[in-house]
């Protein structure tokens, strides 16, 4: 039976876009993180709609399952819910210098939650993140909170999936402010691309309109800092580099994050990937005449 996916919102409840952000809950018809022992959570970015962010977390699921050859993932799926755009598709386009405050929000109300679940018999409730684009500065903001040694926070992150992500190579540096966060987590992986364009122009300009720095770098760029993850990839596929919404239906990526979940990962090559071996013309010895020798008497 195929995984599904189930739901950790922030958003109000009927609305499919925009909205404020309010305490962490799960709709009637999903299962809770309470009395897991291991979850993944799948966090989407900046002007995704309910209905869109869920069908980008359906499609990295079967990826998932299509990378590990499993008919289900062994732990349950839950695809977190978060105000990062609005009604209005023009309005939400330009709204993303106001969205990182809401990142900072979102992440806040994550965490109280978090801090009053157990697993099975008490024990702590192992999480794996897979994150893309300004929903890897919510997961960036939530591992700080994690990190500072909150009482009650009774969560361990296993492995975290950085997917194009829209936040500023400065802030996980050596004394960034979100460096102790990554440093907590068990393993981080980037993945990332030169053939990003929206964070190689937008974000940018974004993050400098909400007075988030001055015209930086995004980490879902060129993945640094340099030699801090546990794992940076350049992102493509045939060839082509990853653009910023090639993330969540690639295979590359969920194979990437198959494998530092600790999935193992289907070692399967595609028949038109084979390369064809002919086996080298047989060496011929040319004939020659050899005159014929008397030995003397």
């Amino acid at each position: 039976m195929p995984t599904a996916v189930n739901e950790l919102s922030v958003r109000e409840n009927g609305v499919e876009a925009g909205g404020s952000v309010v305490e962490a809950h799960f709709p009637s018809n999903s299962d809770t993180l309470e009395g897991k022992g291991t979850a993944v959570l799948f966090v989407h970015g900046y002007n995704n709609s309910r209905s869109a962010a869920r069908a980008s977390f359906e499609g990295f699921v079967l990826g998932l399952e299509c990378a590990s050859g499993r008919g289900a993932l062994p732990w349950p799926v839950f695809g977190v819910q978060w105000p990062g755009d609005e009604p209005n598709a023009a309005i939400s386009a330009a709204s993303y210098p106001l969205k990182i405050k809401v990142t900072q929000r979102a992440a806040e109300k994550i965490f109280e939650h978090l801090t009053g679940i157990f697993g099975p018999g008490g024990a702590p409730v192992v999480l794996h993140v897979v994150a893309h684009s300004l929903g890897c500065r919510l997961t960036l903001e939530l591992l700080d909170k994690l990190a500072r040694g909150t009482p009650g926070a009774n969560v361990i992150i296993s492995s975290v999936t950085l997917m194009a992500a829209a936040v500023p190579v400065g802030k996980v540096e050596t004394d960034g402010r979100l460096r102790r966060g990554v440093d907590s987590a068990d393993r981080v992986c980037v993945l990332h691309s030169t053939g990003d364009a929206v964070l190689h122009w937008a974000f940018p300009l974004g993050q400098t309109a909400g007075g988030d720095g001055f015209f930086p770098t995004a980490i879902g760029r060129f993945g640094g800092p340099t030699g801090m993850w546990m794992r940076a990839t350049s992102m493509s596929a045939e060839g082509n580099l990853y653009g910023h919404g090639s993330y969540w239906q690639g295979a590359e990526s969920a194979s990437t994050a198959a494998a530092l979940m600790g999935v193992a990962v289907a070692n399967t090559i595609p028949l038109s990937l084979t390369p064809s071996h002919a086996l080298p013309t047989a060496n011929t010895m040319a004939m020659r005449t050899v005159s014929e020798r008397r030995l003397p008497r």
